[in-house]
Formats: structure tokens, C-alpha cells, sequence
């Protein structure tokens, strides 16, 4: 697996927290100010998803005056921007590197990786593993995203006047055999898989309709 790649810097590791959480606050700053936000703005949009996040905190963490923030102001902050939560704590596209723990510093994408257990394994992970289990529900999410494309793309090819909906349909057909299988294997993991969008289960039952095959008790998608 990869490790972190550890630039040592003159940091005893008490100064390690206010600066990390100094670099967040300014990353939230960037965000609020690109989106014309004022720090009541944003201490309202907070309020709004049901956490008091008071405009003197927003504005203390900004500049640097708190050295300490709390988990869940991070995640009502970030909702309330629009943005995750990670590109709060790990500026990809904006820094090189992070400094993870005091004295490492590592590539910004080495942070991320590590964070969302994406770093690349030397080994296939043991089953039951937590990045088996991640992988498993990414693989699940991309199987939807790809049964989507093809059923955009059936639908185009239904608008276009003259156009033979043939090779969409099979196309279809098989992404949704895909991620049947997809849904099957992570049950069978004893995982339960996340719900797919309604128009996923609409295009299901069609075909289940026009081929005749398979019944209720064995229905595959389902978006409850």
C-alpha cells in the first residue's frame, strides 16, 4: 500500500492543530467569498440546515483567531457552501501538498487517498474488509451512473425521428444485467445495497414486461 510520503518541517506538534484548522478556515473563506456569502450569510445558511453556527466563529476561524473547530461545524459549513467536506480538509486543485499530521506533509491527492481509503494496494483486500465494503458500494454507484448514460441514450435515440433504438436497448439491457449482478453479489456479502434512482426501476420493470422473465419475488432493482 502507499504510505504517506513525510516531509519533516520545524513544527513542534502543538502548533500542529490551530495551523491545520487555520488552513480550513481559509479554505472555507475562498469558498464563501466565491460565492458571495458574508459570514452572516453563511452563518444563516447553517441555521438553516438546523446547527447554530454563530457569524463571530466563522470569522474567527477564517482568520485564524480559533484554533479549533469542531467535526460537525465542518460538515454543516460544508453543506451549507455546496461543497464536501473533503475539499475543505484537502484543497486538490489548489495546493500541492497538506501537512496530515505534524511534520508530514504529502501530496494533495496522497491525502485524499488516504482518507477515502483510495490508495493503491499491493494486495487484494481480505473479504469483510472496510475497503472491500468501500469498494463494493463504488462499484455500485458506478454501475448506476453507467445504466443511466444508456438509458439517456435510449431515450435520445426513442426522440430522434428515424433513429433504430436497437443497439440502445441492448446496450441497456446489459448495464442493467450488470448491476443486477452488482446488487445480487452484495447481498450475498450480507451488504444492502444503497437505492437507485426510480427511472433505474421503471426502465427495469419494462424490460422484465417485454421479456417475460423473472417474477416479483425475484424482482432484481428496487429503489426502496
Amino acid at each position: 500500500m502507499v504510505t504517506l510520503r513525510a516531509k519533516i518541517i520545524t513544527m513542534s506538534n502543538s502548533d500542529w492543530p490551530a495551523e491545520f484548522t487555520a488552513a480550513v478556515g481559509q479554505r472555507v473563506r475562498r469558498e464563501r467569498r466565491a460565492r458571495g456569502m458574508t459570514a452572516a450569510d453563511l452563518a444563516g445558511a447553517c441555521a438553516r440546515l438546523g446547527v447554530e453556527v454563530p457569524s463571530r466563529t466563522i470569522t474567527n476561524w477564517e482568520t485564524g483567531k480559533r484554533a479549533t473547530v469542531g467535526f460537525t461545524d465542518l460538515l454543516v459549513i460544508a453543506k451549507a457552501l455546496g461543497v464536501s467536506p473533503i475539499s475543505l480538509l484537502f484543497p486538490l486543485g489548489h495546493d500541492d501538498g497538506v501537512e496530515v499530521l505534524p511534520g508530514r506533509t504529502v501530496p494533495t491527492w496522497d491525502a485524499v487517498a488516504w482518507f477515502t481509503d483510495e490508495e493503491i494496494a499491493e494486495h487484494t483486500p481480505p473479504p469483510g474488509s472496510a475497503r472491500t465494503v468501500l469498494n463494493a458500494y463504488r462499484n455500485h454507484a458506478a454501475a448506476v451512473h453507467t445504466a443511466l448514460t444508456s438509458l439517456r441514450v435510449r431515450e435520445e435515440r426513442r426522440r430522434q425521428a428515424g433513429a433504430n433504438p436497437q443497439h440502445a436497448d441492448a446496450m441497456l439491457s446489459d448495464d442493467l444485467d450488470a448491476l443486477h449482478a452488482l446488487r445480487t453479489a452484495m447481498r450475498a456479502d450480507r451488504l444492502e445495497p444503497p437505492p437507485i434512482p426510480a427511472r433505474l426501476t421503471t426502465a427495469w420493470d419494462e424490460r422484465r414486461d417485454e421479456t417475460a422473465t423473472g417474477d416479483d419475488a425475484d424482482r432484481p432493482i428496487s429503489h426502496a
